[in-house]
């Protein structure tokens, strides 16, 4: 095996500065050039922030993979059940995408006594996150978790230069986690600057967060994206995967993958505040409104147009024309085309027979007919797309 140069992952003193509580490590690099990974939480706070370098190793390991190099771990404890756990982790990942299996030392290992008996959930205020809000505090899990938080991170999809649409992004998701009973915590990091690009896996930082909570909770709950009835791999958030991010005093939950996303929209529909407040939009430019024009707003409009309800979470809904319009954009992507499918099963199950619903279908069936040849002729399909894009060039 060549060797590989071990970086150091250096966890730093804890700060304090204008009401808010700064908790940083620095990631070396082979270059000797080292990096800052740092959380920020509100000062009231302080009790939930766990003592010990778990959250920076479940952060730092996917880094490591893809940069090819292993880790040393000095100046706080590591879990060792953790490192156990991230194990398994690297193991996926690197059938996944390849990535070289790293390393992991610590200076010292460490497994913390106790176990809070409470539980914190990611919550982006979209309609996974706010369906295992929901569940949770309605009585729809079979097990109580008893969950009590939502934390919601400044500088995942919304980058930490806009303040003011993450302010009005956390107030909508306030009204909603409140109403049901949870607090919201707000969390800012730069972990996404610094991974840049989409192969570094969501669930790892999502949990590095809930980890970081670790003083007060014992659970922390990852809202799935797929069912397990359509499972998508490789995805950066899995069943398959997440559950490998925690430790004996932290356990990760991937939450959720028993319903698929038109079930939890329905679920969702007797929640006054999500439907005022649902923040689905990634398109937006202020990241705190939907915009009602892109792949996941459509979605979600046309799902709470098929339940005949109206959602008040959009600033205004689409004509029958733009629907027609933005249709034959249904990407291929196996995400998109399963919750488009359900889609139109249950319109044909309800009777519903509009003009998007013939249009959607007539798409889903060139998507699979496309899907089919590449699979029957992977090299014959490559030729005849190249050919299609010279000819409409």
């Amino acid at each position: 095996m060549t060797p590989r140069n071990a970086v150091e992952l250096r966890i730093q003193p804890v700060r304090r500065d204008r009401g808010r509580i700064h908790a940083a490590a620095l990631l070396g690099a082979p270059s000797g050039q080292a990096e800052e990974i740092f959380f920020s939480i509100d000062e009231y706070e302080h009790d939930a922030l766990v003592d010990g370098a778990d959250p920076f190793v479940v952060a730092a390991v996917p880094l490591a993979m893809r940069r090819g190099h292993d880790v040393r771990v000095v100046g706080a404890a590591v879990s060792p059940s953790l490192l156990d756990s991230l194990e398994r982790f690297q193991e996926v990942w690197h059938n996944w995408f390849d990535y070289p299996m790293v390393d992991v030392v610590a200076e010292e290992e460490r497994e913390r006594d106790a176990w809070p008996s409470m539980a914190v959930t990611s919550f982006s205020g979209g309609v996974d996150s706010a369906f295992t809000a929901y569940r949770h505090t309605r009585g729809l899990a079979r097990r109580d978790r008893r969950l009590v938080a939502a934390v919601m991170i400044h500088g995942v999809d919304i980058p930490r230069v806009n303040v003011v649409g993450f302010t009005r992004s956390a107030a909508r998701s306030r009204r909603m986690v409140e109403s049901v009973g949870l607090d919201l915590v707000t969390v800012q990091t730069n972990l996404w600057e610094l991974v840049g690009g989409r192969s570094y896996p969501i669930a790892a930082g999502l949990s590095s967060v809930l980890h970081l909570l670790g003083a007060r909770f014992g659970t922390g709950l990852i809202p799935g994206t797929t069912s397990y009835r359509h499972l998508v791999f490789p995805l950066g958030s899995s069943p398959v995967s997440d559950v490998m991010l925690g430790s004996t005093s932290l356990e990760i939950v991937h939450d959720g993958a028993g319903e698929e996303r038109f079930e939890k929209l329905r679920h969702l529909a007797n929640w006054d505040e999500a439907l005022d407040d649902l923040r689905v939009c990634l398109a937006d430019p202020q990241h705190h409104r939907n915009c009602g024009r892109c792949l996941k707003c459509m979605l979600t409009i046309l799902t709470f147009r098929v339940l005949d309800v109206t959602p008040r979470c959009f600033e205004s809904l689409p004509s029958e024309a733009a629907i027609l319009e933005w249709v034959p954009s249904l990407p291929s992507h196996p995400v998109y085309v399963q919750e488009a499918q359900t889609l139109v099963d249950e319109a044909a199950a309800r009777g519903l027979d509009e003009r998007w619903v013939r249009a959607m279908r007539r798409k889903l069936r060139v998507i699979h007919a496309k899907q089919g040849i590449r699979t029957v002729a992977p090299a014959w399909s490559d030729r005849a797309t190249t050919a299609h894009r010279w000819v409409n060039e």
